[in-house]
């Protein structure tokens, strides 16, 4: 299955932003880049127009809302600030069992 993202700003990180470009995906991997991409005849086509495109940005910020009380802010993971990524947290960690 191929996908084919077109008319938008995209940011490689690699070099200056393309302006109104498109990026191939087949099966699962970034195949091109650019303004003058074509696609296969059976692509799924995402219209981007007006729409920033960056490669890898992946939110792994968490707020959870997972706050236990009783102990006080070492038990609590609403707000998990320790670390860049989050995703390790446990929800057994938020937990009272009383």
């Amino acid at each position: 299955m191929a996908t084919l993202i077109k008319n938008g700003k995209i940011y490689t990180m690699a070099g200056p932003v393309i302006e109104g470009g498109s990026i191939l995906i087949e099966n699962g991997k970034i195949t091109a880049v650019g303004q003058d991409v074509v696609a296969p005849v059976n692509a799924e086509i995402i219209d981007a127009a007006g729409r920033m495109v960056l490669p890898g940005m992946i939110d792994a910020h968490s707020h959870l809302g997972m706050v236990e009380s009783a102990i006080g802010s070492e038990g609590s993971d609403g707000n998990e600030a320790t670390a860049p990524n989050t995703a390790q947290m446990r929800g057994i960690d938020g937990i009272n069992p009383l």
